[in-house]
């Protein structure tokens, strides 16, 4: 028992040194409520990007709230048209598999993307502070981060 547990803690060690993380976005984090982001992609030429959704708080007039759309494209993105994956490649051409279009079920001809947990996405604010030459003011920043498992 000690034995598997000792593997254990030695394979989970493993995995958190081999994960990595990569800046893909920042945004204004003023009235922000929530974000939601995933992974899309275009198969005729090959690409794939993060579409990220941000909801605000609803303090505009014009807002109902169904949130604002972003594309964003990550260095290292693509879908690959023969396996049928979004796969990300570092700056070691490490691949890490995102996702992969599967059938919806087994009688559709509907694909669907499912993620493969080897991917992620992270949100973390912070404040920045902005020195114009008149006024200091502090600016909060919502960061949007993809983390990848290297393999």
């Amino acid at each position: 028992m000690k034995l598997l547990t000792t593997i254990l803690i030695i394979l989970l060690s493993i995995t958190t040194i081999l994960a990595e993380e990569i800046k893909i976005a920042e945004f204004d984090a003023r009235d922000i409520d929530r974000t939601t982001s995933e992974f899309n992609y275009n198969p005729q030429l090959g690409r794939a990007w993060v579409e990220t959704t941000i909801y605000d708080n609803g303090h505009y007039e014009d807002s109902v709230n169904f949130g604002r759309t972003y594309k964003i494209l990550v260095t290292g993105l693509s879908f690959d048209t023969v396996s049928n994956q979004i796969i990300y490649t570092d700056q070691n051409n490490v691949v890490t598999v995102c996702s992969k279009l599967i059938k919806k079920n087994k009688r559709s001809k509907k694909y669907v993307l499912k993620e493969t947990h080897q991917c992620s996405f992270v949100t973390r604010s912070s404040t920045r502070t902005i020195d114009d030459g008149f006024y200091i003011q502090n600016q909060e920043i919502l960061e949007l981060y993809l983390n990848y498992v290297s393999q």
